[in-house]
């Protein structure tokens, strides 16, 4: 965060004027990338080992990931360099007792960091059944992990580490990898990020280490458990405030809330109908995550509204939304709705702010 602040990267970058400065941005965003990976996945572990809080889960982690690197050095080498390492398959014989005394004791149901939950097969071990130790011993994939962490995590780690796989890992991901078609990501909620899961990590160490007493961390983590903005946020990013019925802006399209479903790891879904523009012209429905729904008016706040002030809408609207039994009403205000959108309610949530218009106007 100290260098995205020395380089004065403070939101989305600007394109700049000459090659070196943008070389240098992309380097600094790069490295906050890749950073910001590496603490995503450690703050996972961290989560997921308050399930296995015993010696013997971290020993036989350490054991197969151990296992697993020479493993893949000697695979590596019989494909690149045309043969094994005797020196490494000896050390790939020692490490398999080890892991074999290790996995003692081992709830394989529980053994959340690999990907194969199954003991290491007994008896002498060949330089040819090498590559077949593979499958027992290879990590379980960060996707996995987060499937089975995101329903452990508290607010503040649902904020810090994201509520999907796709927000997790996505923008960091994109960070390390080419890509052809390369999307800008978000650099200021990065840099932030980085900062929020290093809290988390933090917290999460203090918690599996029994809350010992260290008044730095005891404060923090004081401060984590009293923020209510984060469950504030949370609600409103998983869950939105809209109900089936309600009229909503869905990414700026004006729309009626047709139906609701909420996922396993509690994020909410909305199926909405276009009522004016459209992104496309033969897609009149579509699905909506929960963030990308605001509520304009609830069906009900909308009819107190034009009953009590119908303002401009033709005496028929006005009278139907009077006197038209219920299973009408809905009809009548979805089209008291698209005629106050057109008469200036797009144009007023669309013009930008003040002071967004007067920096377009200096540029």
């Amino acid at each position: 965060m100290m260098r995205l602040r020395e380089f004065e990267i403070e939101g989305t970058p600007k394109a700049a004027r000459d090659r070196i400065t943008r070389n240098v941005t992309e380097l600094v965003l790069e490295d906050e990338g890749a950073r910001e990976r590496r603490l995503l996945e450690t703050a996972l572990a961290l989560i997921l080992f308050e399930q296995t809080n015993e010696q013997v889960y971290y020993r036989h982690l350490l054991c197969v990931e151990h296992l697993h690197g020479l493993l893949q050095l000697n695979k590596d080498l019989q494909e690149f360099h045309g043969a094994r390492s005797v020196n490494t398959s000896a050390a790939i014989r020692m490490q398999v007792d080890a892991c074999r005394r290790a996995q003692e004791g081992i709830a394989w149901g529980k053994a959340w960091y690999l990907g194969s939950t199954r003991s290491l097969p007994e008896g002498n071990l060949t330089a040819e059944e090498e590559n077949g130790l593979l499958r027992y011993v290879k990590p379980s994939s960060i996707r996995h992990r987060y499937k089975l962490a995101a329903r452990q995590l508290t607010d503040n780690e649902r904020l810090a580490i994201g509520m999907s796989y796709a927000e997790a890992y996505g923008d960091p991901s994109r960070a390390v990898h080419f890509a052809a078609l390369r999307r800008p990501g978000s650099e200021v909620s990065g840099a932030v990020r980085v900062g929020l899961l290093t809290m988390v990590i933090i917290d999460r160490c203090h918690a599996l280490l029994g809350r010992p007493k260290m008044k730095m961390v005891d404060q923090m983590s004081q401060a984590l458990e009293t923020n209510a903005y984060a469950k504030e946020r949370v609600r409103d990013l998983s869950l939105g405030d809209v109900e089936v019925g309600d009229f909503v802006l869905a990414s700026d399209y004006l729309a009626e809330v047709l139906e609701m479903k909420q996922s396993s790891y509690g994020n909410r879904s909305f199926r909405i109908r276009f009522m004016a523009e459209r992104p496309l012209p033969d897609v009149i429905d579509d699905w909506f995550a929960a963030r990308h729904v605001k509520r304009l008016y609830s069906r009900k706040v909308l009819l107190t509204k034009l009953r009590e002030n119908p303002g401009g809408l033709p005496a028929e609207a006005v009278s139907l939304l009077r006197e038209a039994p219920e299973h009408l009403l809905q009809d009548a205000l979805r089209d008291s709705m698209i005629a106050i959108w057109h008469a200036g309610l797009r144009d007023a949530l669309r013009k930008p702010p003040i002071g967004e218009k007067a920096r377009k106007t200096r540029r």
